[in-house]
């Protein structure tokens, strides 16, 4: 009220957390608002932090697995800013399929942010993904293996062979190819006689 009455000029949301220090009850109780106001005006998961929102207040509210699907938080977005945790999960009925592929999820992604175990991976039934993608990385790893096995053997130096000096033959004297004398050469020089 206070803001229509100096001329009803709306505010970033940023703005008024600073100016008035408000959280999510302020627009809660004060100004009527609720999860699907929050979900249309497209409140990032850094804003609903700023208000002191996180995974546990989101699901008191009545935060829905369709409500949390529209807002299109990314897995780190959840889990960073709202602390979502694999129980949370549980509790809105997200399944990886095909419900992570909505949410544009990655479930590797998903089982190192949120540390989980086998059991939490087999109930979010993510185990068939996780089945395929080892199958695809550990092909990449052994086509990857020949191709260095393959440059090792073409830069493989040839060994050294040590051959014994008594194995040898013992060395000859230089050969010389005898050139042959021409028919002409090989006349003896002529004598001349002279009378005097």
């Amino acid at each position: 009220n206070d803001l229509a009455a100096r001329g009803g000029k709306f505010m970033q949301l940023d703005t008024l957390i600073d100016l008035y220090s408000i959280n999510y009850n302020n627009l809660i109780d004060d100004l009527q608002m609720d999860l699907n106001d929050m979900v249309e005006m497209q409140m990032s998961s850094k804003e609903l932090e700023r208000l002191e929102l996180d995974f546990n207040q989101l699901i008191n509210l009545g935060l829905t697995k369709n409500q949390l699907i529209d807002f299109h938080f990314s897995i780190q977005d959840c889990v960073n800013d709202l602390k979502m945790k694999t129980s949370h999960l549980f509790e809105l009925g997200i399944k990886s399929s095909p419900d992570f592929m909505v949410m544009k999820w990655d479930c590797n992604i998903a089982i190192r942010q949120m540390n989980m175990n086998a059991k939490d991976i087999e109930g979010l039934g993510i185990t068939d993904t996780l089945v395929s993608l080892q199958k695809r990385r550990g092909a990449k790893k052994q086509k990857q293996q020949k191709v260095n096995s393959q440059q090792q053997t073409r830069t493989r130096p040839r060994p050294i062979k040590s051959i014994s000096i008594a194995a040898l033959p013992p060395p000859t004297a230089p050969h010389y190819n005898k050139t042959r004398k021409s028919k002409n050469n090989s006349k003896k020089p002529t004598i001349l006689s002279l009378d005097l």
